[in-house]
């Protein structure tokens, strides 16, 4: 009888063990119903964070200027969720279609441009970019902190082949547009770095450069070589003013000549400027 007693005790505790240990198994996921995405792993962590950031909080179209078939630029200002700011531009090179990212490292002043935009109301901005296609390249303003209509601006310019960025001239003023040579050899543009009462649209320096190598072979009144294109007698200040390419070595200047008497008498007059010979040739 306490056999049959101590049976059914033992019986009974290993058929209760079996149920508990049934119900553990039963209330566990299978490792096959765990959602990869609910695993918190070093590679989710960062796929987040690169997809935040590809996400576009602003983007701001910029208008391209002189842009043939066969290059076909698009162009955009973008600001990621990070509040990083990149300029993305896609263009055909060889019959091809590419696309490229320009961002801080190559030009820092884009950091904080629409940021600073929002702020001031004024400046800080890419309004246009100019393709000279005969030359494949790029040239646009990056423009900063805007003051009496005199900008802080940093010119750079972009080669389509080698996707290179290159910054070629800054100054404080009120830029012009491009002027490319009719052969694209050189690009020409002129500014004004006062804020003196002048004619409208008048500028006051000339800058020239060379595209191939982008040097700068007319900065102002002086040459490639640092040498004065006017004349060198010390009476007269003389700033110049772009009109247009006349050929593929000469434009046309307008020179203003004011004497150093302090009477700012102004004198204006017309004349040549060959950037092959870096000379100025009566009109």
């Amino acid at each position: 009888m306490k056999n049959k007693k101590l049976f059914i005790s033992i019986s009974y505790v290993v058929l209760l063990s079996l149920l508990i240990a049934g119900a553990i198994l039963l209330s566990k996921p299978s490792k096959s119903n765990i959602s990869p995405k609910n695993l918190l792993t070093e590679d989710n962590f960062n796929n987040g964070i690169l997809a935040y950031k590809s996400e576009i909080n602003r983007k701001e179209d910029i208008k391209i200027l002189n842009n043939p078939q066969n290059v076909d630029l698009q162009a955009s200002l973008i600001e990621n969720m990070n509040g990083e700011v990149t300029i993305n531009i896609s263009y055909k090179i060889d019959e091809k279609k590419l696309s490229r990212t320009i961002d801080t490292s190559m030009i820092p002043e884009i950091r904080n441009l629409l940021r600073f935009r929002e702020k001031y109301k004024k400046g800080y901005l890419i309004d246009k970019i100019s393709v000279n296609n005969k030359a494949q390249r790029l040239y646009f303003y990056v423009r900063g902190k805007e003051d009496n209509r005199l900008t802080q601006t940093w010119l750079y310019t972009y080669n389509l082949k080698t996707a290179n960025v290159d910054k070629l001239y800054y100054d404080t003023g009120d830029f012009s547009e491009f002027y490319f040579s009719p052969d694209g050899k050189y690009n020409a543009f002129a500014y004004r770095n006062n804020s003196e009462k002048q004619m409208e649209g008048q500028k006051n320096k000339v800058v020239i450069i060379r595209c191939d190598d982008n040097k700068i072979i007319l900065n102002g009144d002086k040459d490639i070589n640092g040498k004065p294109i006017g004349q060198n007698s010390g009476l007269y200040i003389y700033r110049y003013d772009f009109q247009k390419w006349e050929n593929t070595e000469n434009c046309l200047l307008k020179q203003i000549s004011e004497i150093k008497d302090g009477s700012h008498k102004i004198q204006e007059q017309k004349i040549y400027y060959n950037v092959v010979e870096n000379k100025v040739k009566a009109r």
